[in-house]
């Protein structure tokens, strides 16, 4: 058995496999990534993305296990986010899609204009299981100057497939700390960045049992293309009551491509 199901082992067999699906996912893979070379801007350039739009596009090369994930699985290969749909009703969320070459879950992401997310849904075949921000999970920081830090506290609570029975929660603590722009260089083109270094703690409890761990990610967003262009994750391991229940684990997305262009 490994660390991620033995979280979820207390609870109902039909939950399992998508709370594990879940909870490997919704801290790490929502951030999407690029590389390489980079030097520190002399200033800095901040600007208010526009939303999301309908057929956006991120192409990646992910290498390492799935950020979240068991520690153990190699995922190398590609990483596609997409932004889907948007409803025309008002106060409506984008619905973005993220899919890895070696997972077979779905993930969905719904945020709003300012890229808060609120909710996220794991899918697989014909199920599906949700869980809910409270508060939203600011995804690029946007109060953050460059050389301030902040600790965002948040909870996140699991749903069954059909949103009315709670199963389980997560507590996080992210403190994280804006460093200066840097130029970013990757195979899609260089993109000067805004420069993030987050360290989590996550304490999740289900069927009365819990486990603990903290990871820290380096991640860089581009206000131009208004997404991340670079993600680094370390992860320390899983503990249960002090014992080490997970190996750490080190993983990086690299952006190849996106589509449309902004320039």
């Amino acid at each position: 058995m490994n660390a991620a199901s033995e979280i979820i082992h207390s609870l109902k067999p039909k939950y399992r496999y998508w709370i594990l699906l879940l909870i490997s996912a919704l801290l790490f893979s929502m951030i999407s990534c690029g590389s390489a070379s980079k030097k520190k801007a002399e200033v800095s350039l901040d600007r208010n993305p526009s939303p999301p739009a309908i057929g956006q596009t991120f192409t990646y090369q992910h290498s390492g296990p799935r950020p979240g994930g068991d520690g153990k699985t190699d995922a190398t290969g590609w990483r596609i986010v997409r932004v889907v749909d948007k409803p025309p009703q008002k106060d409506s969320l984008w619905m973005i899609e993220e899919r890895y070459e070696k997972d077979p879950g779905i993930y969905i992401y719904y945020c709003d204009d300012n890229y808060q997310l609120r909710r996220q849904v794991v899918k697989s075949g014909n199920r599906s299981i949700m869980a809910v921000f409270n508060p939203p999970q600011d995804i690029r920081y946007r109060q953050l100057a460059p050389g301030a830090g902040k600790t965002y506290s948040y909870r996140m609570d699991y749903f069954d497939s059909g949103g009315k029975e709670r199963i389980g929660f997560s507590s996080v603590a992210d403190h994280v700390r804006r460093d200066y722009d840097v130029r970013i260089i990757t195979k899609a083109g260089a993109y000067l960045c805004r420069q993030f270094h987050s360290d989590l703690t996550i304490e999740t409890a289900m069927g009365g049992d819990s486990r603990y761990f903290r990871a820290s990610v380096e991640s860089y967003w581009c206000d131009r293309i208004g997404w991340f262009v670079l993600q680094k994750y370390f992860f320390q391991p899983v503990t249960r009551e002090g014992e080490i229940i997970q190996p750490g684990y080190e993983a990086e997305s690299i952006l190849e491509d996106f589509e449309p262009k902004t320039w």
